[in-house]
């Protein structure tokens, strides 16, 4: 099975997979296996019922089954192990073909801005084919990869002797050059999340303290408060400033239902500075106070000893009998 199929819903694991995709296409390269479609540059830029165009070139890799290709003059297959380059502007439409086993999967690399967009495609038998996972990098010398297809699209038109080797020159530079950017977009994201797990560990190893706080970890970790919010809240969908507050709370949650403490006593253990403050976090998370909490709380800790004591007045009726 393909690599790809492994894809996890951790941004970093995928980056790996996207780059074993590519790395297995190479052996094909250097074996002149592969099969390259690049359909000529015909009525580019014009709008075709159930084509699309986009403004800079794209890469195809189907990984399993096979896309069927629909351009202005021409229409082509690209079946599994194959790649693909569309020129930029070019409208196209795209069908889903399943292989034998109901498997269809493809790979599509393609530049917003000043980032190389990574796309897995599924889809249905006969359907156009769905994003399934989309991941964007700031990789080095991007506009390098899309002239590199450019470059492409320009030999596919040549007849000249030499047109295998220069797209081949072409897709290997293109390639080599993928996999270095994802190589350092690796190493980079390997760091924020070091980075990201540290201030989770510290965080919770220092909730107790008034002081913690986004800018005293963001020096304690070598790095701004905002760059370590983005990285943050990259890793756990949350920023800092609302993990503190909300692990604060659940550790509060714990020591109301302990019911060994009063409230002053709980906001001091929590970290929080003061009793007021400690009320408004509490509220804001749990839609009560912390006296109504506990109020509910031992409500139904009073309702559950009644329940109990009725089946055990039952069971003592019954057994008398």
């Amino acid at each position: 099975m393909n690599p790809i199929f492994q894809l996890s819903r951790r941004p970093e694991e995928r980056l790996r997979s996207y780059r074993d995709a590519l790395e297995a296409f190479l052996p094909r390269l250097t074996a002149a296996e592969y099969l390259l479609h690049s359909p000529l540059r015909r009525q580019v830029r014009s709008h075709r019922p159930g084509m699309v165009f986009h403004p800079t070139p794209e890469f195809f890799l189907q990984l399993a089954g096979r896309t069927d290709f629909r351009c202005p003059e021409a229409a082509f297959a690209l079946e599994a192990g194959q790649a693909c380059v569309m020129p930029r502007g070019l409208p196209h439409g795209e069908r889903v073909r399943r292989d034998r086993f109901g498997d269809f999967r493809a790979l599509v690399v393609g530049f917003q801005t000043s980032r190389v967009v990574f796309i897995l495609s599924k889809g249905s038998e006969g359907a156009a084919p769905q994003i399934d996972y989309a991941d964007a990098y700031e990789l080095t010398g991007h506009s390098r990869l899309a002239t590199s297809l450019d470059a492409i699209t320009l030999a596919a038109e040549n007849n000249g002797s030499r047109k295998s080797l220069q797209i081949d020159a072409h897709l290997r530079i293109f390639i080599a050059g993928l996999l270095d950017g994802l190589d350092a977009a690796g190493r980079q994201r390997g760091a924020q999340a070091t980075l990201a797990y540290r201030a989770q560990h510290w965080i919770i190893e220092g909730l107790s303290r008034t002081d913690l706080s986004v800018a005293g970890l963001a020096e304690r970790l070598a790095c701004g408060p905002d760059h370590l919010t983005r990285v943050f809240r990259a890793h756990f969908g949350t920023s800092p400033s609302q993990f503190i507050r909300d692990e604060r709370i659940r550790m509060a949650k714990g020591l109301i239902e302990q019911n060994r403490l009063n409230f002053s006593e709980i906001a001091a253990a929590c970290g929080f500075a003061g009793l007021n403050y400690f009320s408004r976090c509490f509220k804001a998370v749990e839609g009560s106070s912390p006296r109504a909490y506990k109020r509910r709380l031992l409500s139904m800790v009073a309702s559950d000893e009644s329940d109990e004591s009725a089946d055990a007045s039952l069971r003592s009726t019954a057994s008398s009998r």
